[in-house]
């Protein structure tokens, strides 16, 4: 049992580094992301009734969705860090980080459309449409809805092990 906590322990620790990187990357993009947003709202406000566009409100859209990105990458990073550190995959703090991993998937692939709709509502310029949720969107709410329910199998694997512990 020991040889296999320490396998894991090894195999975890690029994995968690990996994770680190992926969400510096997709922090990037994020702020990369807004400075476009800012330069292509003024540009707006320049080009006046000329501009017609919803740009301004789909690179608001894409700034938050890479914002709820990075932060579930960084707390899937947090989980794998804990497993790193601990060898053990059951444990509340790691059902906790998966449930908060869920929910930000969930709120990734409903907010950033809201975004962008609200950002209609007070841009006179931008032609916002109806609220929709396209391919990608739905793809992170199932992978979201997916990551809620390995958090529930976590639980029932935690308490399979404190029950273990009890008894040994």
């Amino acid at each position: 049992m020991e040889n296999a906590q320490n396998s894991l322990q090894k195999r975890l620790y690029f994995d968690t580094l990996c994770t680190y990187i992926m969400t510096v990357g997709v922090a990037i993009v994020a702020f990369a992301k807004l400075l476009t947003f800012i330069s292509a709202a003024d540009a707006s406000k320049i080009a006046g009734e000329n501009y017609k566009g919803t740009a301004p409100g789909l690179i608001l859209s894409d700034v938050v969705f890479f914002v709820f990105l990075a932060a579930a990458i960084f707390v899937f990073s947090l989980v794998l860090k804990e497993v790193h550190r601990t060898g053990r995959p059951f444990s509340e703090k790691i059902i906790k980080r998966l449930r908060v991993m869920a929910f930000m998937l969930i709120l990734a692939s409903v907010v950033p459309e809201a975004a962008a709709m609200i950002f209609g509502f007070f841009d006179s310029n931008a032609a916002y449409g109806v609220f929709r949720l396209d391919s990608i969107n739905l793809g992170i709410m199932a992978f979201g809805v997916v990551a809620g329910l390995i958090s529930e199998i976590f639980k029932y694997g935690y308490e399979l092990q404190e029950n273990m512990d009890s008894i040994a």
